[in-house]
Protein backbone atom coordinates (compact mmCIF):
# COMPACT_ATOMS: atom_id res chain seq x y z
CA UNK A 1 0.00 0.00 0.00
CA UNK A 2 2.61 2.43 0.42
CA UNK A 3 4.33 1.82 -2.82
CA UNK A 4 1.05 2.54 -4.27
CA UNK A 5 0.87 5.81 -2.24
CA UNK A 6 4.02 6.97 -3.31
CA UNK A 7 3.57 6.59 -6.75
CA UNK A 8 0.09 8.44 -6.34
CA UNK A 9 2.11 11.19 -4.83
CA UNK A 10 4.53 11.19 -7.08
CA UNK A 11 1.26 11.47 -9.73
CA UNK A 12 -0.07 13.87 -8.12
CA UNK A 13 3.31 16.37 -7.96
CA UNK A 14 4.51 15.37 -11.50
CA UNK A 15 0.76 17.17 -12.65
CA UNK A 16 1.87 19.78 -10.69
CA UNK A 17 4.85 20.20 -12.41
CA UNK A 18 3.18 19.87 -15.66
CA UNK A 19 0.93 22.57 -15.10
CA UNK A 20 3.04 24.96 -13.60
CA UNK A 21 5.29 24.36 -16.66
CA UNK A 22 3.06 24.64 -19.35
CA UNK A 23 1.70 27.61 -18.04
CA UNK A 24 3.49 29.47 -20.76
CA UNK A 25 5.31 28.45 -23.73
CA UNK A 26 8.86 30.74 -23.37
CA UNK A 27 8.09 33.31 -20.37
CA UNK A 28 9.53 32.69 -17.52
CA UNK A 29 6.90 31.59 -14.70
CA UNK A 30 9.39 32.50 -11.93
CA UNK A 31 11.02 35.04 -13.47
CA UNK A 32 13.77 33.42 -14.12
CA UNK A 33 15.88 35.81 -16.82
CA UNK A 34 12.88 38.16 -17.47
CA UNK A 35 9.62 39.63 -15.60
CA UNK A 36 7.79 37.02 -14.17
CA UNK A 37 4.60 35.22 -15.05
CA UNK A 38 3.70 34.57 -12.22
CA UNK A 39 0.09 32.72 -11.41
CA UNK A 40 -2.60 34.87 -12.83
CA UNK A 41 -5.05 32.09 -13.31
CA UNK A 42 -7.13 32.32 -9.84
CA UNK A 43 -8.91 28.88 -11.51
CA UNK A 44 -5.96 27.27 -12.12
CA UNK A 45 -4.14 27.97 -8.29
CA UNK A 46 -7.40 26.84 -6.69
CA UNK A 47 -6.77 23.43 -8.15
CA UNK A 48 -3.51 23.24 -7.55
CA UNK A 49 -4.25 23.76 -4.26
CA UNK A 50 -7.17 21.35 -4.00
CA UNK A 51 -5.00 18.78 -5.70
CA UNK A 52 -2.52 18.89 -3.31
CA UNK A 53 -4.64 19.02 -0.29
CA UNK A 54 -6.91 16.24 -1.89
CA UNK A 55 -3.29 14.00 -2.74
CA UNK A 56 -2.11 14.21 1.07
CA UNK A 57 -5.61 13.75 2.50
CA UNK A 58 -6.04 10.43 0.42
CA UNK A 59 -2.26 9.37 1.99
CA UNK A 60 -3.41 10.46 5.59
CA UNK A 61 -6.72 10.40 6.19
CA UNK A 62 -7.84 6.76 7.28
CA UNK A 63 -11.48 6.67 5.82
CA UNK A 64 -9.77 7.33 2.06
CA UNK A 65 -7.22 5.59 2.70
CA UNK A 66 -9.35 2.53 2.38
CA UNK A 67 -11.31 3.81 0.37
CA UNK A 68 -7.96 4.53 -2.26
CA UNK A 69 -6.00 1.55 -0.84
CA UNK A 70 -3.37 4.12 0.04
CA UNK A 71 -1.05 4.15 3.10
CA UNK A 72 0.43 6.53 5.63
CA UNK A 73 4.03 7.65 4.28
CA UNK A 74 6.70 8.66 6.26
CA UNK A 75 7.91 12.68 5.50
CA UNK A 76 10.78 11.56 3.72
CA UNK A 77 8.58 9.45 0.54
CA UNK A 78 6.75 12.84 0.30
CA UNK A 79 9.52 15.36 -0.14
CA UNK A 80 11.37 13.51 -2.77
CA UNK A 81 8.52 13.71 -4.96
CA UNK A 82 8.10 17.42 -4.43
CA UNK A 83 11.96 17.91 -4.81
CA UNK A 84 11.15 16.08 -8.18
CA UNK A 85 8.10 19.00 -8.94
CA UNK A 86 10.86 21.74 -8.17
CA UNK A 87 13.60 19.85 -10.43
CA UNK A 88 10.95 19.79 -12.92
CA UNK A 89 9.73 23.14 -13.27
CA UNK A 90 13.72 24.84 -12.89
CA UNK A 91 14.78 22.52 -15.89
CA UNK A 92 11.66 24.29 -17.57
CA UNK A 93 12.24 27.48 -16.68
CA UNK A 94 16.13 27.05 -18.05
CA UNK A 95 14.66 25.81 -21.26
CA UNK A 96 12.27 28.84 -21.08
CA UNK A 97 15.20 31.21 -20.47
CA UNK A 98 17.48 29.33 -23.74
CA UNK A 99 14.19 29.30 -26.00
CA UNK A 100 13.87 33.19 -25.42
CA UNK A 101 17.44 34.07 -25.96
CA UNK A 102 17.54 31.92 -29.07
CA UNK A 103 14.68 34.00 -30.56
CA UNK A 104 16.08 37.00 -29.79
CA UNK A 105 19.48 35.61 -31.47
CA UNK A 106 17.47 34.75 -34.20
CA UNK A 107 15.20 38.19 -34.64
CA UNK A 108 18.72 40.08 -34.05
CA UNK A 109 20.32 38.03 -37.38
CA UNK A 110 17.34 38.42 -39.09
CA UNK A 111 17.15 42.18 -39.00
CA UNK A 112 21.22 42.03 -39.48
CA UNK A 113 20.44 40.42 -42.86
CA UNK A 114 17.69 42.75 -43.56
CA UNK A 115 20.27 45.72 -43.17
CA UNK A 116 22.40 44.02 -45.39
CA UNK A 117 20.34 43.32 -48.15
CA UNK A 118 19.27 47.47 -47.73
CA UNK A 119 23.31 48.34 -48.37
Amino acid sequence: KQGMSIYYWTLVCGQIAAAISTTTKTQSVLGLGGPAYCFPNKTLNIMLFFEILLGLATIYIGPLQSCFDTAWLPSKSVIFPIAALVFIILFEEMRKLVARKMSDGAATEEEEEEFDYRS
